[in-house]
């Protein structure tokens, strides 16, 4: 059965090379990164000019392409230490930098751009909510923070870290959105569970949320219409970015879902 699963997935280039000299490739380039304020960071960039007879280092110097200084590295291999930053109120969001390599007589080149991002706590867009459910029907609890952008979500049950064990990875899943879905319920799943978003230097917990477990006695020989356990959000997303959409439902017998497009079915296999 398809529970929830609808993924748009675009392909794009994240970087090219401005070389202005020939020959000069680097080695090591600086990676974008996140730091809470206050707090140190090492940019890394290498570069050398290969040749028939034997490679020779490029001189290293860095520049802030948002007040456009142009400073040497402190560090003898070429790398930009940045000390204490965004400890400032009026510190901006986000720096970014450049490495430039250069080789007397013969050119420069520049090194991808790398964006050092002041950390901000996640904020919940979409929290896990209390769920009464039936053995051996789905449930399912949200978590949706903002920013989402290289966060990582993990889920705890009755205040602890939640590990699925073996037996329950056939039937447990966090999907991409970060929900946490749970296929064919059963009464030791009953709980309290917590999402926590974290990014780079800050976390945020989520709300408790309930699991009540009944027995399915209550629905022998019954037929009851299917009902949403979750339904898809309206989403903004930027394009090469990956959207999914949740959905889930109840029901006796055990209802299955389809996607539609503007009216269309939606052809998942």
């Amino acid at each position: 059965m398809l529970n929830s699963l609808h993924y748009l997935v675009l392909l794009y280039s994240i970087g090219a090379h401005n070389v202005f000299g020939a020959g000069i490739t680097f080695i090591l380039e600086p990676r974008d990164t996140t730091v809470s304020p206050g707090m140190s960071v090492v940019l890394n960039c290498k570069a050398e000019l290969r040749m028939p007879s034997g490679n020779k280092p490029a001189q290293i110097k860095w520049k802030n392409l948002i007040d456009g200084e142009v400073t040497r590295p402190a560090a003898a291999n070429g790398s930009l230490i940045l000390s204490k930053l965004f400890s400032s109120e009026d510190a901006r969001e986000v720096e970014q930098f450049q490495c430039i390599a250069s080789v007397d007589n013969v050119g420069t080149a520049v090194s991808r751009v790398a964006s050092v991002r002041r950390s901000v706590a996640p904020e919940f867009l979409q929290q896990p909510g209390n769920i009464t459910s039936y053995e051996g029907q789905i449930a399912q609890f949200p978590c949706l923070a903002s920013p989402n952008l290289h966060a990582r979500v993990s889920w705890l049950k009755n205040k602890r870290p939640f590990i699925m064990a073996e037996a329950q990875e056939s039937r447990m899943i966090i999907l991409p959105s970060g929900t946490l879905e749970i296929e064919y319920v059963e009464s030791s799943d009953s709980g309290v569970y917590q999402c926590n978003v974290s990014i780079p230097g800050s976390s945020r917990l989520s709300d408790e949320a309930y699991l009540t477990v009944n027995s399915p006695t209550d629905l022998s020989g019954h037929t009851v219409p299917p009902t949403f356990v979750s339904k898809p959000q309206n989403l903004q997303v930027g394009e090469g970015e990956t959207l999914t959409l949740d959905c889930a439902a109840n029901g006796v017998p055990r209802p299955s879902i389809t996607w539609l497009k503007d009216g269309l079915d939606i052809d998942l296999e």
